[in-house]
């Protein structure tokens, strides 16, 4: 499986995550948390998108706190992987 991470820099209240699909066809991808500086992770969403060259905005939870996330593209078209990551929340108090 392809997967990116990303290292928050901080602890964040994360309310969702926006993925845009390099490729076309069908992706099966989990979002994953991690509060402990990106040792252990948690799957907080598993779902699939067609890929439409738009970005796809992916609710999470409520009260995700998390210092890092990693997508996991557990199926993608040949060729296909992610083209663009955005995280949308706070940092924590």
């Amino acid at each position: 499986a392809q997967w990116w991470e990303s290292d928050l820099e901080g602890v964040y209240d994360v309310s969702a995550v926006s993925l845009r699909f390099a490729g076309t066809g069908r992706f099966a991808y989990e979002i994953q948390t991690s509060t402990d500086d990106r040792m252990t992770w948690k799957t907080v969403v598993k779902d699939a998108a067609e890929a439409t060259g738009a970005a796809v905005a992916i609710p999470l939870p409520a009260g995700t706190r998390t210092s890092g996330i990693r997508i996991v593209l557990d199926a993608a078209p040949p060729g296909g992987g992610l083209a663009e990551v955005g995280v949308r929340g706070t940092r924590a108090r």
